[in-house]
């Protein structure tokens, strides 16, 4: 019989592996999730934020959609439009000529939640704060602390 030899792993490789195992672990906690306001939006648009990445998640009909994923730190800014009733929400890309699209027909209080949230990701990712390590309600909270606005305060 032949003897199997057992691969030793380099302590340099274990750091990558267990570092690919914490990003996996942060992509996976859904901070935020929203969707457009159905029928005023027919094929309701989804956004969700995590900890690395927002994805915007268009619908344009029955079993047809196109994810847009943008990663924290590649957001040179988020802006949110109101009108009466609903709040529009527009993210800008470093480096990118052309941006994603608008997203409509948001409840304004989840369209303010996310840009909070992701100015508070951006700040907390620029410092090189471990955002894994807190519970989510409580993560939520200081993000949207972080990245409130003074004007946000008033908007809602």
């Amino acid at each position: 019989m032949a003897k199997q030899k057992q691969k030793k792993i380099s302590p340099s490789l274990q750091s990558e592996n267990a570092e690919l195992n914490h990003l996996v672990e942060s992509s996976d906690r859904i901070l935020y999730e929203c969707s457009t306001v159905f029928p005023f939006d027919l094929f309701p648009n989804k956004i969700l934020v995590d900890e690395n990445k927002i994805d915007i998640v268009y619908k344009y009909f029955f079993w047809t959609e196109r994810v847009f994923s943008i990663m924290i730190h590649d957001i040179r800014t988020i802006r949110v439009s109101t009108g009466p009733l609903f709040a529009s929400l527009l993210v800008e890309i470093k480096g990118y000529e052309i941006n994603p699209e608008q997203v409509s027909y948001l409840p304004k209080n989840a369209a303010y939640s996310i840009k909070q949230i992701v100015m508070g990701l951006m700040a907390a990712k620029s410092q090189g704060v471990d955002t894994s390590r807190l519970l989510l309600p409580d993560l939520r909270q200081k993000l949207e602390e972080i990245g409130v606005a003074e004007k946000d305060r008033y908007a809602r």
